[in-house]
């Protein structure tokens, strides 16, 4: 698929979304197929305002929940090597000084019936300590917009968690997203590998799939040296960048990378070829759903356009992540398209997917005018 004109679309539509929008000072986007026969990518405004620095394709963003897929994918290496058990409970794993109560519901403690296949699918019941908020309290991500140079670990986010918010249901009851799942599931891998989350990033993914751009954010550095630095992301006007409680963002969603770099994660990812079981990729792919039309497996979002709303009809399903400043990462199987970006604003949850949405329109308007 070689087409000037499409090209072009893409380009049109990743400078609408910059000049569009005064909140959005950057965007990036890349599309490739599933053959290899098609690669584009680009990016758009300025990746820090302030010093006048242009955005490229390969400066690092902040891809935020898409670490989620990453994570999951460590989980599921460790599963192959014997290493942990999907239906072995947290407790196993993390020291009760951590997770003691940090699920007790309807006067139970279920705390020690949460497995880690329950973490993966977001079926734990555990609360999410980012968006939800205590009783007549803040936020976390509240707190750290009026409070940006208060300083967060990931042990606080998850203590935010036990010690402040209720859990919303038994484990395996139903899905609802908590990222404390997932800075859990980073305590898990730290537990069983006696390593470091980044070191465990680097040795299972990023080196082997010559990923050198990619990197944990403030504890570790990326392959290659010789890289940009990262591009700014911000809520409304808010440069979030550099506010300090960022730094517990970890397993749940503390990974820069570049569009490339993601590409090549998630076509590795999709074709199971990051794996030694061919059955792995698919066990991650028991999909619960969070909503109408939005399922989740492990690390991994499903979505089925038609569910979502009716004028969607036509639109194929898409799997992959969101990430909650702008990012996404996805393949459209019925396309065979690999789709990856950020716009580095938090302000809509749902503008990622109209972006995703409007490029898989432009590859299928393509392909129908070939045939």
């Amino acid at each position: 698929m070689k087409n000037t004109d499409v090209e072009h679309k893409l380009q049109k539509l990743i400078d609408k979304i910059v000049k569009s929008d005064k909140h959005v000072k950057n965007a990036v986007l890349a599309v490739s197929t599933g053959d290899g026969e098609f690669n584009w990518s680009s990016a758009a405004g300025m990746a820090d305002p302030e010093e006048n620095r242009i955005m490229t394709v390969d400066t690092p963003v902040f891809i935020a929940s898409i670490t989620k897929m990453f994570t999951a994918t460590v989980v599921m290496l460790l599963f192959e090597k014997n290493k942990l058990k999907l239906d072995a409970p947290m407790s196993d794993y993390l020291p009760s000084s951590m997770i003691n109560r940090i699920h007790v519901y309807a006067g139970k403690d279920y705390t020690d019936q949460v497995l880690v296949r329950h973490l993966l699918s977001h079926t734990s019941g555990i609360p999410d300590y980012y968006t939800k908020a205590p009783e007549n309290k803040k936020s976390f991500f509240e707190i750290l917009i009026s409070e940006p140079d208060r300083i967060w670990t990931v042990e606080d986010t998850v203590a935010f968690a036990r010690d402040n918010l209720k859990p919303e249901f038994a484990p395996g009851e139903r899905a609802s997203y908590a990222d404390t799942n997932f800075q859990l599931l980073g305590f898990i891998i730290e537990s069983v590998t006696g390593q470091s989350l980044h070191d465990v990033y680097k040795e299972l993914i990023f080196k082997p799939l010559g990923m050198k751009h990619t990197y944990l954010y403030t504890r570790s550095k990326p392959i290659d040296s010789n890289i940009e630095k990262p591009a700014h992301f911000f809520f409304k006007n808010t440069d979030l960048t550099n506010i300090k409680a960022f730094e517990s963002s970890w397993a749940d969603g503390g990974i820069l990378s570049t569009v490339d770099d993601c590409l090549v994660f998630i076509k590795a990812f999709n074709t199971g070829t990051i794996f030694s079981n061919e059955d792995t990729g698919h066990l991650m792919r028991d999909w619960k759903k969070l909503q109408k039309g939005m399922y989740y497996g492990f690390g991994t979002m499903h979505f089925v356009p038609p569910e979502l709303f009716f004028l969607l009809f036509s639109y194929p399903n898409i799997t992959g992540h969101f990430g909650s400043i702008g990012s996404f990462l996805f393949y459209c199987e019925k396309l065979d398209i690999y789709i990856a970006g950020t716009m580095n604003q938090g302000k809509s949850a749902s503008r990622p997917f109209r972006v995703v949405l409007k490029v898989i329109n432009l590859i299928r308007k393509f392909e129908k005018e070939k045939k």
